[in-house]
This record gives structure tokens, C-alpha cells and sequence, in this order.
């Protein structure tokens, strides 16, 4: 079965490709396009990857519905995601924005149990988690929410000194 796991349309978009638990393609887009944090998925990088094969299935590194509901709690607008034509065809599987974080630092790691600090600007709601990794289980034991967030005070920090964030 073929897998890919797909992150875009905010900073730095990238895709992996798994089959059976082996990871066969993972790149950003920004090798591609030459974009420094590259936000979309350019076509020549989709033509490399369908030579792995058309997925079985595809995972989205976060659950759109959460981080619009978020973004309207803030006051913020709703916005549309506008994936990639021949994307939006598949059936994905949206997943949590942290867990990802979480699945992606354990996975590839050397370990077979572990503790997983995720700290992050934000997600969908959680903007710090720890989470418990044992074989293939992930079990979150603890979060923190925004507007709480030692990410989005670095981005402003970052912002402040004249820097650009990401």
C-alpha cells in the first residue's frame, strides 16, 4: 500500500511517500521550485513522485475544520484550502497537527519508546504537547492551547528584531 503524507499551503510544503513502512520519496518543495519555504507543491515535484506509484491513500498533516473553527475563535477569517488539482481527486485523511509532529520526530527515530516534546507556533488548538510513543501507539498525556504559545511569542519576537518568522 502506498502512502503519502502531504504538508502545504502554509510555509515550507513538503511530501513523503511510505509503502509498507519504508519510506521511499520525502522532500520540500522549495528543492523543486527553488522557493525558500515553499508553501505549494510545485508539478514537477507531483510528476517525481506518481513514479512511486498513485497512492493508496493520502494523509494531511492537519484537520482543516479544527484550525478554521481556531481562526474564527480569534477572529480571524475562514479559509478555503485550495489543494492541488490532482490531490484533491484522492480521498485524504486529515490528521492532527501536532500528532504529526509527534508520528514524524518518533518514527524516525532510532527508538522503540519514547517521550515526544512537541513545542510549535500552533496547530489546529495545541501549540505545545507531550505525548507517550511505544511501538506504533502514540498516546497524548498532555497539551497546552492557544492563545498559549512559547512558538507564536518567538514569532513575534522574531518579527519585532526585524526578522522574518519561518
Amino acid at each position: 500500500m502506498i502512502k503519502w503524507g502531504i504538508s502545504a499551503y502554509n510555509h515550507n510544503a513538503a511530501i513523503a511517500v511510505v509503502e509498507d513502512d519504508q519510506i521511499l520519496f520525502a522532500s520540500e518543495s522549495e528543492r523543486y521550485s527553488g522557493i525558500k519555504n515553499d508553501s505549494n507543491i510545485p508539478e514537477n515535484m507531483i510528476k517525481e513522485v506518481l513514479e512511486y506509484g498513485e497512492p493508496d491513500q493520502i494523509h494531511w498533516y492537519e484537520n482543516q475544520l479544527l484550525k478554521n473553527i481556531r481562526r474564527l475563535y480569534a477572529g480571524q477569517k475562514w479559509k478555503k484550502l485550495d489543494i492541488h488539482p490532482w490531490i484533491k481527486r484522492k480521498r485524504i485523511r486529515y490528521h492532527g497537527h501536532h500528532e504529526t509532529h509527534a508520528r514524524a520526530g518518533f518514527y524516525t527515530s532510532p527508538f522503540d519508546s519514547a517521550t515526544v516534546l512537541v513545542v510549535d507556533a500552533i496547530g489546529e488548538f495545541n501549540t505545545t504537547s507531550i505525548w507517550h510513543a511505544t511501538n506504533k501507539h502514540l498516546t497524548k498525556f498532555w497539551t497546552e492551547n492557544y492563545p498559549n504559545s512559547l512558538g507564536l511569542f518567538y514569532s513575534a519576537i522574531t518579527h519585532r528584531v526585524g526578522l522574518k518568522p519561518n
